[in-house]
């Protein structure tokens, strides 16, 4: 059974503009973070990869200027506590490009930063191919 004080908080805070006012919040605090991934993913490895800011979305994709194991760099930093993805995995065909998908919506500056370091690390430990 629907409970109907929920539904009527629903409905008021709808109503009300107070979720108008809390989206656009967020999206300013995603568009933020994400810009700084960005600008901190730049500045640190921008002679290595490749990386657009983020269009809306909580995630940016992250292409290697070489060929790099991405499955495998994303599985190291995953093990040091950093949701990533490989890119390679999102082809169904050949060529499939080298890189990451990276979150950032719950990301503090700190965990932007620490996790530049980390890859820029592991970047330096995978061997490369150049593409």
């Amino acid at each position: 059974a629907a409970n109907v004080q929920a539904q009527a908080a629903l409905a008021w805070f709808m109503d009300s503009g107070a979720y108008r006012k809390h989206l656009k919040q967020i999206r300013e605090l995603y568009q933020e973070r994400g810009n700084l991934l960005v600008e901190v993913l730049q500045r640190r490895l921008g002679n290595r990869l490749e990386v657009a800011p983020p269009t809306g979305n909580v995630q940016v994709a992250v292409l290697f200027r070489e060929q790099v194991d991405d499955i495998g760099i994303a599985l190291a930093m995953q093990e040091r506590g950093f949701a990533v993805s490989a890119l390679s995995n999102c082809y169904m065909e050949a060529p499939r490009k080298s890189g990451l998908i990276i979150g950032f919506a719950g990301a503090t500056r700190d965990q932007i930063e620490q996790g530049a370091d980390a890859l820029a690390s592991l970047l330096e430990q995978f061997p490369t191919k150049l593409l």
